[in-house]
This record gives structure tokens, C-alpha cells and sequence, in this order.
């Protein structure tokens, strides 16, 4: 996907592409999900984020952290005014697919609902953690220093494991 298309080359694009979209449109309302978006606000960022990916897919080298970039910041844009807020959501359990059990729903709900719990940056560094990025790819693709990154995701690791604590505490 690093160079434009040649003449006759539109399905193996197209299959590329659709590939990619397969690949990463679960993964990407997940990490949107992770920090913070409703399933209404990850559904439309992934989308406009896909949308500009397939129009300038010839400039892009690395397009699952290219999505997951340009999917964040217009879910910032759009929440700019309050990103703290949190719009009622639905059953997480709609980005889980058949294969998965029920208990996979309670486990999903409760991630999402510790993770809301953290500051914004803390948020969106573990979401980005938590799909298998490192550090140094964290701080690259956010524009921080990797010390701060691994800052984040320390403080981070700190507060959940401190929840996770106190709530197993009778």
C-alpha cells in the first residue's frame, strides 16, 4: 500500500484494502471504545478515518497505526469541547463476534469502564498499549517523548491495578 496503483491493479488494490479494513476495523473501534468513544462516535471515526485512508492509500506506509491516528484525532475533534463526557453506550459485546462467550461481554464491559476511569492521555497511551503497540511506537504515533509515554503508562498501570485492588477488598 506504499505506492500508487498501476493501470489493471484495482482489484489487488481493492483486495488489499478490503483485507486491511477486515484486519483492523475491529481492532480500531476497540481501541476508540478504549478511550472513551461510544460505539456510535468509534463506528463514525473508523469510518471517516478508512475513507481517507482509501483516498490517499498511495502516501500511507504504515496504515493500521495511520487509521488508528487519523480515527482518534477526529474523535477528539469531535469531542474536543468535552472529552471527559461520555455519551451512553450500548452493549460493548457488539464489537465481539459469535465465537465468543458471554462471559467475554462482562469482561469486555469491565475494561471499558476501568479505562474510563483514567485521565485522557493515560486513556488513550494504554489503549494503545493494549492492541500491542510499544512505547517508543506510542510516542511516535501521539508526539511525546518515549519517557512519557512509559510515564503514562506506568501512572496508568498504577491507578487500574489500585482500583482492581480496592474492588476485590471486602
Amino acid at each position: 500500500m506504499t505506492t500508487a496503483p498501476e493501470q489493471g491493479a484495482s482489484g489487488e488494490v481493492l483486495t488489499d484494502f478490503r483485507r486491511l479494513y477486515f484486519a483492523e476495523w475491529p481492532r480500531l473501534l476497540a481501541s476508540l471504545r478504549y478511550c472513551g468513544a461510544s460505539f456510535d462516535e468509534a463506528e463514525d471515526a473508523a469510518a471517516a478515518a478508512f475513507l481517507e485512508l482509501y483516498q490517499t492509500r498511495h502516501l500511507v506506509k504504515h496504515p493500521a497505526a495511520w487509521l488508528r491516528t487519523v480515527a482518534m484525532r477526529l474523535f477528539v475533534k469531535e469531542r474536543r469541547h468535552d472529552l471527559e463526557a461520555v455519551r451512553p453506550y450500548g452493549m460493548a459485546g457488539e464489537l465481539l463476534s459469535h465465537q465468543h462467550s458471554p462471559d467475554d461481554h462482562v469482561a469486555w464491559n469491565d475494561v471499558i469502564e476501568l479505562l474510563r476511569t483514567l485521565p485522557p492521555t493515560q486513556r488513550q497511551v494504554m489503549a494503545w498499549a493494549v492492541d500491542g503497540y510499544s512505547p517508543s511506537e506510542i510516542a511516535t504515533i501521539l508526539g511525546m517523548s518515549p519517557d512519557t509515554a512509559r510515564s503514562h503508562l506506568r501512572h496508568a498501570r498504577h491507578a487500574l491495578a489500585a482500583r482492581l485492588t480496592a474492588a476485590e477488598d471486602p
